[in-house]
């Protein structure tokens, strides 16, 4: 075997190497699916929050966001007209936001942006098994999910979501 093809065969086994680490860290190779879909959401009863009962409102929308989060903080012009729908039509929905992190941190994020919760709640374990942000979720009476928006939301959704409040 000559230098140039020892050196080849070198170079091939390190390129695999490097793949192979990029696709383990970018988790390829973990387990898919670990957090559920918008539609496998639908229908299920959202988990209950301390100090709030869903039949208290037709509608209950809960934002589940992070202070930290890009996108929250890209999505909070929709999260500014929720919040503004909210309070002029009180009985119409509630809007609850939870967070993994402590509710004086979130509430305190939330007021530097104007969003204006009837309760903000520590949700350590995500919501109804979502623990990825954005989402949204609107649940009715009975607490039952009727629609999800996981992610950051296109025109499309937003539309379908602030309609779906009217």
């Amino acid at each position: 075997m000559s230098k140039l093809e020892r050196a080849v065969y070198v170079l091939l086994i390190l390129v695999c190497l490097v793949s192979l680490g990029v696709l383990v860290k970018n988790g390829f190779f973990g387990p898919a699916g670990t957090e559920p879909s918008e539609n496998s959401l639908v229908g299920k009863v959202g988990p209950s929050l301390p100090g709030t009962a869903w039949s208290d409102s037709d509608l209950n929308v809960v934002l589940l966001l992070d202070s930290h989060c890009r996108f929250c903080q890209e999505s909070m012009p929709l999260y500014k007209k929720l919040s503004e729908m909210h309070r002029r039509n009180r009985k119409r929905f509630s809007l609850l936001v939870v967070g993994q992190e402590y509710p004086e941190r979130l509430s305190a994020y939330l007021k530097e942006n104007s969003v204006e919760p009837e309760r903000v709640s520590q949700a350590p374990y995500g919501f109804a098994g979502v623990k990825s942000t954005p989402a949204i979720f609107v649940l009715d009476s009975r607490g039952v999910i009727q629609r999800a928006y996981l992610g950051k939301l296109d025109w499309i959704r937003r539309t379908r979501l602030l309609i779906g409040l009217v």
